[in-house]
């Protein structure tokens, strides 16, 4: 028995209903390659591919499609060899074939919110309508398919206590009419985790130099490229180096340790500040800019309002490499902008993993209520009156004036008549 071929779906095994896919039957030993699919009645199909050798690897492609739901599944490839026919190697590891886009899809939402810090709890909750039998949540990178769908029965996904490292954008699936079914993916979900990661423990080994230990990176509190306010041993750290890529700090106590830490480490960044101009306080109608500004040199801002279930405004900009700012302009206000407000500083390479809040900013529209659109009166009000019609009235005017220039139009025609006559008389 020879040992079984690999195999291998392009571009994914998960595949849009109407598209298309290849299945790669790999094997180092030249021979007929035989594809087989689980279930179903009688013989399975089997359709056959000579092998050819590509970079070293004898390969065999059957390509399926338009794909629809028949065509998910459980594939095996199988090589025979060239001599003995009827002597088949082992099978390859099973294919899962999954074909989506085959019922609508479902909404994505996450509880309590899709922005949070660090520590807190987060449900991505997918809702089919109607409902499914099991559902799936992946993180693609990009616009590329994911490599397999994990059904669960719940449409609940727990994904607490957060981690800078669950920030990133989601989409859901709903299935039913068979394990292999899926829906299109939901519209994506951003969830953006604010505060940075949270610093592993300090450990000091014992060095060849006597009296200085070296310090793993990412042990300090970074702040930009500045350690900030660390304990040790009962003692104060005094930074002593000042280069970027290592920063050298002293214990009071004769003992120290060097730092060894890399130019940047994404999420770790001071909060930013958030002002209102002209003021935070606006007349209705009034144009306010939001201007959210950081010391680091942060390249992405992001404005929140908060308790709303809107996703932040997001604005890129040109950063110094020691200071940033973004303005968010909004207006012409109204009452629906009052409230509360924080911004957030991130980096471009890891959008998702953001800055401490800023402090709350309250944003007061004044001006009284907004102007509403007339509304017909109820009737029986007290102070209703009677919708006005004077499309009769109008009519009357218009018969009026009309029978006058008829009367008028007799007049002068009697008289054009009479002076005719009178002349015609005069010449006789």
């Amino acid at each position: 028995m020879f040992p079984g071929p690999s195999l291998s779906a392009q571009p994914s095994p998960v595949v849009a209903s109407g598209g298309n896919v290849s299945l790669s039957c790999g094997s180092h030993r030249v021979g007929t390659a035989h594809l087989l699919k689980e279930g179903g009645a009688g013989p399975l199909h089997s359709p056959e591919a000579r092998f050819s050798q590509v970079a070293g690897v004898w390969q065999a492609t059957f390509l399926l499609g338009p794909v629809d739901s028949t065509h998910g599944g459980i594939y095996r490839c199988y090589r025979a060899d060239t001599v003995e026919h009827h002597v088949w190697s082992l099978p390859s590891d099973p294919l899962e074939l999954q074909v989506t886009g085959l019922h609508r899809e479902p909404s994505l939402s996450a509880l309590p919110a899709s922005l949070l810090l660090l520590g807190q709890s987060l449900t991505l909750r997918c809702h089919c309508e109607p409902s499914c039998d099991r559902y799936a949540l992946t993180r693609p990178e990009g616009d590329t398919s994911p490599q397999h769908l994990a059904g669960q029965p719940s449409p609940d996904f727990l994904l607490g206590p957060v981690s800078g490292s669950l920030g990133g954008r989601y989409r859901c699936y709903g299935g039913r009419q068979g394990p292999y079914a899926w829906s299109a993916p939901s519209n994506p979900l951003d969830v953006l985790v604010a505060g940075g990661e949270p610093l592993p423990a300090p450990s000091c080994l014992p060095q060849a130099r006597p009296g200085v230990l070296p310090w793993g990176c990412g042990v300090l509190r970074v702040l930009g490229q500045r350690p900030s306010g660390v304990l040790f041993l009962g003692g104060e750290w005094s930074q002593q180096g000042q280069g970027p890529q290592e920063t050298q700090a002293a214990l009071r106590g004769g003992r120290g340790c060097s730092l060894h830490m890399p130019s940047s480490l994404p999420g770790m960044y001071r909060n930013p500040s958030l002002q209102a101009q002209p003021g935070p306080s606006v007349p209705r109608g009034a144009m306010v800019a939001l201007r959210c500004g950081s010391e680091e040199a942060m390249d992405t801002f992001l404005l929140h309002k908060v308790g709303s279930g809107a996703p932040p405004q997001r604005l890129r900009v040109l950063g110094s490499a020691t200071a940033a700012q973004a303005t968010f302009m909004l207006g012409p206000v109204t009452s629906a902008h009052g409230g509360t407000y924080r911004c957030y500083g991130a980096h471009s390479t890891d959008p998702y993993l953001l800055s401490q809040p800023s402090d709350p900013l309250q944003l007061e529209v004044s001006g009284g209520p907004e102007p509403s659109s007339p509304s017909r009166p109820q009737p029986g009000s007290p102070t209703a009156s009677a919708p006005e019609d004077h499309t009769l009235e109008n009519l009357i005017r218009i018969g009026v004036a009309g029978l006058v220039l008829l009367g008028i139009g007799l007049l002068l025609a009697d008289a054009w008549y009479s002076h005719k006559r009178t002349r015609a008389a005069g010449q006789q």
